[in-house]
């Protein structure tokens, strides 16, 4: 068997980015903590009311983890000064997200950017982000903050947002908010390739290859599937108007259950195989090093061609072990999420459980309906959050501190 052709070496230039992500994690948990108290301050609600515990660290796990799962009091009931602090937790997420995981996938495929220029990237594209949304182009409100949330929120793939969304036939879902969240979700560094493949026509990485071929698919996939659901569901029959609308549906949810979470339309208006589909879907998440979660579209590839080379008798190689151990890791936590969430509110059906549990794993943010009052789950949920937001860009920077010839990320 050949030996692979080592991958190029680093750039010269800058090389602080590990330095700085040691100093970036517990700033990301330090920025959490102290909003959590300030959202229990008087002054975040209206007519002098404060926050409960519960509900603050909720609210800002719920924000920064870039999860927005909606509540009954959410930011629409917030004060001017409630609804900053969202959206700095939104800002702050997704830039965390971003250039840590742009820093690992930096070293993990050996890519001619230095350190500097994917911290100046993210920042670039965070400011675009909210230029968009300030232009009114992401929001049905036209308030200044709530543009810049709704905008900041599509690209960091988040659901937290002030009003509501546009209808999943409005022309700005399809135009404006999904080309968001799909850019969001393809990572960082997916982004400076296809920047320098237009500008300097360099051609792609064999991940940025991997990313936007394997979303595509399952773009495509899921439309279909998904549309076929809702057919059967129908009894076999649509009008010639129905199928505009499940077809503009089925686009909507193929892109948002990975992992934006935008609440379009409430998960229990679907049927319930689509329910159980879009677990699925969310499970699979969007891309390394982007704004999204779940176990990534990269993984399932990795796990794909691993097999394929094991069937083959050939080593599949250290990513493989990784992609297996991040499995195994992300389904021993939502297994033990799952029980703690019905342990903690034995209300809920286990059918909601296991949605919810996923949702917040994978940091999408759909429910079958507004988040109950729920004292004990709120921890529940908060602790599978963080674990969806910080695991993955863990699994990361243990692939960029081991792996010396992917070609693939991880995590």
């Amino acid at each position: 068997m050949a030996t692979p052709a080592p991958l190029p070496a680093l750039p010269a230039g800058d090389d602080f980015g590990k330095e700085l992500v040691n100093w970036l994690f517990p700033a990301y948990v330090t920025l959490i903590v102290l909003c959590i108290f300030l959202f229990q301050a008087r002054g975040m609600m209206p007519q002098g009311n404060t926050m409960n515990f519960d509900r603050a660290v909720l609210t800002a796990v719920n924000a920064a983890t870039l999860t927005g799962f909606p509540q009954s009091v959410g930011p629409n009931y917030f004060r001017p000064a409630g609804q900053f602090l969202v959206l700095l937790l939104t800002i702050a997420g997704s830039l965390f997200s971003l250039i840590v995981g742009g820093l690992a996938m930096r070293r993990i495929l050996r890519l001619r950017f230095t350190d500097r220029r994917i911290i100046q990237a993210a920042g670039l594209v965070e400011l675009l982000s909210l230029f968009i949304g300030t232009i009114g182009g992401c929001g049905i409100r036209h308030s200044f903050l709530s543009s810049l949330l709704q905008g900041a929120g599509a690209f960091g793939n988040s659901g937290i947002a002030i009003g509501q969304p546009f209808s999943t036939a409005a022309w700005q879902t399809h135009f404006i908010v999904l080309p968001m969240i799909f850019l969001g979700g393809i990572g960082l560094t997916v982004l400076m390739e296809l920047t320098d493949l237009f500008i300097r026509r360099r051609p792609l990485s064999i991940h940025a290859r991997t990313i936007l071929a394997g979303s595509l698919g399952l773009y495509i996939v899921s439309v279909v599937s998904l549309t076929v659901i809702q057919w059967i569901a129908a009894g076999g029959f649509f009008s010639r108007e129905k199928w505009a609308g499940v077809l503009a549906s089925s686009s909507v949810v193929a892109i948002n259950s990975r992992t934006a979470g935008i609440s379009f339309e409430h998960m229990s208006l679907y049927p319930h195989a689509m329910q159980w589909s879009i677990v699925v879907m969310m499970m699979i998440g969007a891309a390394s090093g982007g704004t999204g979660g779940g176990l990534k579209v990269s993984t399932l590839a990795v796990l794909c061609t691993g097999t394929g080379k094991l069937l083959r008798g050939e080593s599949p190689g250290r990513p493989m072990g990784i992609a297996l151990s991040w499995l195994g890791i992300y389904l021993t936590i939502a297994f033990v999420g799952f029980l703690m969430l019905l342990f903690a509110e034995p209300q809920l059906a286990p059918d909601q459980s296991v949605f919810l549990t996923i949702s917040a794993l994978s940091n999408v943010g759909l429910s079958h309906d507004l988040l109950p009052n729920m004292p004990k789950g709120a921890f529940v949920l908060a602790a599978l959050m963080m674990a969806g937001r910080m695991v993955p860009l863990l699994i990361l920077w243990w692939m960029a501190d081991s792996t010396s010839d992917a070609e693939v990320a991880v995590g």
